[in-house]
């Protein structure tokens, strides 16, 4: 029988709960996730595990927001503007291949970050010394740096030489992340390679698997790169350990405090 997560009072919820963590643990040990490894089902596809890893990072801004808070920068005195020109100058820099899939460069574009197109190489793939000049360029020195790139082409096929690209990252101490939504039914996947060759999140598809329609877009990350300080990026029922009447505490696990509201669990189930 169903019920949802967020009760365990009854067989039903402690059931199910068990099924959802289970789930969650299947996926984590497919990618080789390793012990700091955590696991959030969001969206329909990869576009909602973006968005998610967006809002955990701290880069996500609706729109209105944005045109609100630029809008207001603009009419307001020289430390509005000077701020303005502050948070543009010390932007995260996102640094992004020359295929790929739409979602992972239209939302990184749409993001509070600064985004670098690394150029072909004479194969076709990613130029990685294009990569490392960049990586190591004086005026990106103070400031975060990610890489994110599709695994794959979906229009070629090619694949991205995705452990060298993590190793040239973190040489550079840049976080790295990987789009499989192409890739993800047809290569393993392993989150951690060895100590330079991981990676500090991935996300794809699991519709597009054998079987796959009606999941979740998967997101798995390592555990360093979310803030546990702060309140989840949605606050809702399931991520916290107590409410009173003016204030409340929010959980401290990482996959808890991030499934506000009732969580995709069949659809959790299904992908692993």
């Amino acid at each position: 029988s169903y019920a949802n997560t967020h009760t365990e009072d009854d067989y039903s919820g402690k059931y199910m709960t068990t099924l959802l963590h289970q789930a969650e643990a299947k996926i984590k040990q497919s990618v080789n996730a390793g012990i700091g490894g955590k696991v959030i089902a969001a969206g329909s596809g990869c576009t909602g595990a973006l968005k998610k890893l967006q809002e955990i990072i701290g880069v996500y801004i609706p729109p209105v927001a944005r045109e609100n808070i630029y809008s207001f920068m603009r009419k307001s005195s020289d430390v509005g503007r000077g701020f303005g020109g502050k948070l543009e100058k010390d932007s995260p820099v996102v640094f992004i291949g020359p295929y790929e899939h739409h979602t992972n460069e239209l939302m990184w574009r749409e993001a509070l970050v600064e985004v670098v197109v690394i150029p072909f190489d004479s194969e076709g793939r990613i130029d990685l010394k294009e990569l490392e000049k960049k990586l190591s360029a004086p005026e990106y020195k103070q400031r975060l740096k990610i890489g994110s790139f599709s695994a794959g082409s979906n229009i070629t096929g090619i694949l991205t030489r995705v452990y060298d690209i993590a190793r040239l990252c973190h040489k550079h101490n840049a976080l790295v992340f990987f789009d499989f939504a192409a890739v993800a039914p047809y290569i393993e996947i392993n989150m951690n390679k060895d100590k330079e060759a991981y990676f500090d999140a991935i996300f794809f598809s699991p519709h597009k698997f054998l079987g796959g329609p009606g999941t979740s877009g998967i997101l798995v990350f390592n555990e360093k790169i979310y803030r546990t300080d702060l309140p989840p990026t949605t606050a809702g029922g399931g991520t916290v350990t107590f409410v009173g009447y003016n204030t409340h505490d929010f959980s401290n696990d990482i996959e808890t405090r991030e499934k506000a509201g009732t969580p995709p669990i069949l659809q959790t189930i299904k992908a692993a």
